[in-house]
């Protein structure tokens, strides 16, 4: 049985990766954990909101048209405003998302995919904020606590949550 030696001046390969770069995928994974714990809490808060049917009526416009194209009905024609779906926002990310009608004819998957949405948008907007900051040539810590500050600064805005609690919005999703 033949046995090796060490190799000399061949690193351990966690060794290869800087402590900026180490610091940065913790950051993102914190950041990823903190805004999947505050996807669920949206979720939550939403669930509620649908289960007290404490919506608006671009909900209803958004559902009826959502549930009618699930079914098949391409051409949806919304009975809240009193025409086709079509001539109000011409907002055609719909018809994807109607496929999300196959696993459950439940409209609360609408504001679960703005929630997520939202989350997701906050999430990007982190990892920008962090890559920004480090192509300018600031520091990692400096460039994590900017991130950390964007992050913060997403949870704690008002109208976000007045955003979420209002209705329905496809701006997040698109």
């Amino acid at each position: 049985m033949e046995t090796r030696p060490p190799s000399v001046g061949v690193a351990d390969p966690d060794d290869t990766v800087p402590t900026s770069g180490r610091r940065r995928r913790v950051v993102r994974a914190a950041a990823l954990a903190v805004l999947g714990v505050w996807a669920v809490l949206l979720g939550s808060f939403s669930a509620l909101l649908y289960h007290r049917v404490d919506l608006g009526e671009d909900f209803g416009v958004y559902s009826q048209a959502w549930t009618r194209i699930g079914e098949g009905h391409l051409d949806p024609f919304s009975t809240v405003y009193g025409y086709p779906f079509l001539k109000g926002d011409f907002e055609l990310i719909l018809w994807p998302l109607s496929l999300l009608h196959v696993f459950t004819a439940q409209s609360i998957v609408l504001l679960w995919v703005q929630d997520l949405a939202i989350a997701g948008c906050a999430f990007v907007t982190v990892v920008w904020t962090m890559e920004i900051l480090e192509s300018r040539g600031v520091g990692a810590r400096v460039s994590a606590a900017g991130g950390a500050g964007v992050l913060v600064g997403f949870i704690m805005n008002p109208n976000t949550y007045g955003w979420v609690a209002f209705s329905f919005h496809l701006a997040p999703v698109w």
